[in-house]
């Protein structure tokens, strides 16, 4: 039985958060995918032992991939590669994402490579936009793959020795993107140049990767896989942002000494902070913008870090008015004459320290990301976000960023409408604004 890795105890409600991610696969995995076809660890059975979370799957005394490849006369790096491919695009399929894979959670049977960590329920392996605490997506999972081929190819992590752990500010990896110097074959060394990048608006795209004519898969396949990816919609970006807030924030906030996973700005949705849902709103889509930035279609990495600080910067700015509305009792206008009703309310206090605990917290992300850089004024913010050029190319990830730098103010809703949806409602259908 395998444990999932957890910093310190769980309580109930993060047993049943983990369960739920468990019983999900379970349920996908054993009606989709031939066991001689599948590249996902088969799960077997998992449950509470001995207060921790266990797991066992059909692969736990597989060979490694270490073992295999060791074994190997030749090596095929591109049935290799294909595999891990095939492996993601699987989960990508099942509604699953890839998160959690690396070298050496890897089996084979009968030369069949076998992912036997993935998606939320294992603990989160870092691509470099996790290091910046952002969300995991796609371009996550392509960065992932070629660490671990780098990793097959070369016989070391992809993170370089000198890297320092909790320097977010320069990325070093043991991957040389300027001289081939292992002499890999040219077309799998230029392959993983784009699949390496920093910066997720850099990668190659899935719908790029699996066009590549060494691959293989046949073109039907191939023209299949590339469909599926060229529909990814908004809901799908949607699912990333609300199972990391269950897996990478919720499970770790509880336990202050221990830093989440994912940056999140969280304010528990109820009537009293609904008072004030335009400042919250936008500190929402700001907080989606930060975990979106590197999608940012600008090739100059200077500018993609100065991104992140500003908009936590602003992020900041909200935080401080929207304190000082509920500190001071001051309701907004359209909620005039509710005030004793306010002062009364039993999440009053609750709320108060709740605030002052994110706004610490996006102090720290401003201190420790980004030197604690001087707080710009709201105006000298917006102006910085309109020089950026927009030279690269667009996706999904980049339309919805780039609205929401342009334009993150929510406008006035009526009464009506805000009793009758939550906080979570208000913020999808802001984001779905800034498709259109």
């Amino acid at each position: 039985m395998q444990n999932i890795y957890i910093s310190g105890q769980l309580d109930d409600a993060q047993f049943v958060t983990l369960l739920k991610f468990l019983a999900k696969e379970k349920k996908a995995l054993s009606k989709v995918i031939p066991q001689n076809k599948s590249h996902i660890r088969n799960l077997e059975h998992y449950g509470i032992q001995d207060h921790n979370l266990k797991y066992r799957t059909a692969q736990d005394n597989a060979q490694t991939i270490d073992k295999w490849v060791q074994q190997q006369k030749t090596i095929n790096y591109w049935d290799i590669l294909t595999q891990l491919l095939i492996g993601i695009q699987q989960m990508h399929k099942l509604g699953f994402i890839g998160r959690s894979i690396k070298y050496e959670e890897i089996k084979v049977v009968d030369n069949l490579l076998i992912y036997k960590t993935f998606g939320y329920a294992d603990s989160m392996n870092q691509a470099p936009e996790n290091k910046y605490l952002k969300l995991t997506t796609y371009e996550t999972d392509i960065w992932l793959v070629g660490a671990i081929m780098w990793q097959i190819i070369s016989k070391r992590s992809i993170y370089d020795d000198q890297q320092i752990k909790d320097n977010r500010n320069e990325i070093k990896l043991s991957f040389n993107f300027q001289i081939n110097e292992l002499n890999i074959e040219e077309d799998l060394y230029q392959l993983l140049q784009k699949m390496l990048s920093i910066y997720q608006n850099k990668r190659i795209s899935l719908v790029q990767i699996f066009q590549h004519p060494k691959l293989l898969i046949t073109p039907i396949e191939k023209e299949t896989i590339s469909n599926f990816y060229k529909k990814i919609k908004l809901k799908d970006l949607l699912n990333f942002r609300k199972n990391s807030f269950l897996r990478d924030y919720l499970l770790y906030i509880k336990q202050e000494t221990i830093q989440p996973k994912i940056f999140i700005y969280y304010l528990e949705d109820t009537p009293i902070l609904k008072l004030f849902y335009q400042s919250y709103i936008e500190i929402q889509l700001l907080n989606f913008a930060y975990h979106l930035s590197f999608y940012f279609p600008n090739s100059d990495p200077e500018i993609l870090k100065e991104l992140n600080g500003l908009i936590i910067q602003k992020m900041i700015l909200i935080s401080k008015q929207l304190k000082q509305l509920i500190t001071l009792n001051q309701l907004p206008s359209q909620f005039h004459g509710q005030e004793e009703l306010y002062l009364n309310d039993i999440n009053y206090s609750k709320l108060k320290k709740q605030i002052v605990l994110q706004e610490n917290r996006l102090l720290y992300m401003n201190k420790n990301f980004f030197q604690d850089s001087a707080l710009l004024t709201m105006q000298d913010i917006d102006n910085k976000f309109n020089t950026y050029s927009t030279d690269g190319s667009y996706s999904i990830m980049s339309v919805i960023l780039i609205n929401i730098l342009n334009n993150s103010r929510v406008n006035q809703k009526s009464n009506i409408y805000i009793q009758s949806v939550t906080l979570e409602q208000m913020f999808e259908y802001e984001v779905q604004k800034r498709l259109q």
